[in-house]
């Protein structure tokens, strides 16, 4: 069954192209018609995906990268969410930097002309290589690139936000896909026969995650633990948004206008239940952060 549904976006989304000001908490600020549509082109051009990979998802590539922009601007102001420990008090800028990765953490499934996909298997290393300028983001008409860095600036994002975001785009598979997959082969063990598997798995996590920050060179290349609860929080946001929020509650950074109407698919699975992040979700993030604690910053401190 499908039906139609109007969405609100929450961050940095306007649909007119009218001239708007508006400043932003925390300092950055759209300013001009330019400065809004340029992120509008880029999610325009996204709305030509299209999925048939219908068990898995409600919506087509621009509505799930909407409803992962929205749990992620959610999460970001439950100070009791566990999702967003150690993240709910960041300043507002640093937030609207984190929702704009959830935002475009698929955006590897556009920009290649395959307009019709089941799964792109490969899309957060090629949304990485955008991000960062090493691979060409082709628009819809075939003859334009899109301009990353542009985009970027307009919206107040630093080189060095950029990379963050580079880095938690190309993670953002590894949580759920990798790491929460590795656990679950586990589940039948005694919990003492489970740990080395689990370290081993962990270690796999960090060692990614620390690839991507030492090739962007991102704070200089070291990964804290702060960094490690970004990237699982974008897993997470995108787990729970491949489904609406279907009591429409958001929070505003900048906009909050009304969104593209498209059909959402009733059929399609819950996947944040359906891979448990609503069950091991939190315990699997509790192991990487305990394991990143005692081998990475017991390390420095042994060090200094």
């Amino acid at each position: 069954m499908l039906r139609t549904m109007q969405l609100s976006l929450g961050f940095l989304l306007a649909i007119s192209c009218t001239a708007i000001q508006s400043s932003a908490p925390g300092g950055s600020s759209l300013q001009t018609e330019q400065d809004i549509t340029l992120l509008q082109v880029l999610l325009n051009d996204m709305k030509t995906y299209t999925t048939t990979n219908h068990y898995f998802h409600a919506g087509d590539l621009y509505e799930h990268s909407i409803w992962t922009e929205q749990v992620a601007s959610q999460w970001l102001i439950e100070p009791e969410n566990p999702w967003s420990e150690k993240l709910a008090d960041l300043d507002n800028h640093t937030k609207q930097v984190i929702a704009l990765a959830a935002l475009l953490h698929d955006v590897g499934k556009a920009g290649d002309l395959q307009f019709s996909f089941d799964c792109k298997p490969k899309h957060a290393q090629v949304g990485y290589e955008y991000v960062i300028g090493k691979r060409p983001y082709i628009m819809a008409n075939g003859a334009t690139e899109f301009d990353f860095n542009t985009m970027f600036r307009s919206l107040g994002i630093s080189e060095e936000e950029q990379k963050l975001i580079a880095v938690l785009i190309a993670i953002h598979l590894q949580f759920g896909e990798g790491f929460m997959a590795s656990i679950f082969r586990l589940r039948f063990l005694d919990k003492e026969e489970q740990m080395p598997g689990i370290h081993a798995a962990c270690e796999e996590y960090l060692q990614r995650l620390e690839a991507y920050t030492r090739a962007t060179n991102y704070n200089g290349g070291i990964v804290t633990e702060q960094l490690l609860r970004m990237a699982v929080f974008i897993s997470s946001a995108d787990a729970r948004g491949n489904q609406p929020i279907q009591d429409g509650a958001l929070a505003p950074f900048i906009f909050t206008e009304p969104a593209y109407v498209r059909v959402v698919r009733e059929t399609a699975q819950k996947l944040f239940v359906y891979f448990g992040y609503d069950r091991v979700g939190i315990q699997n993030l509790n192991y990487l952060t305990d394991y990143f604690i005692s081998t990475r910053l017991a390390k420095k401190l042994e060090e200094a």
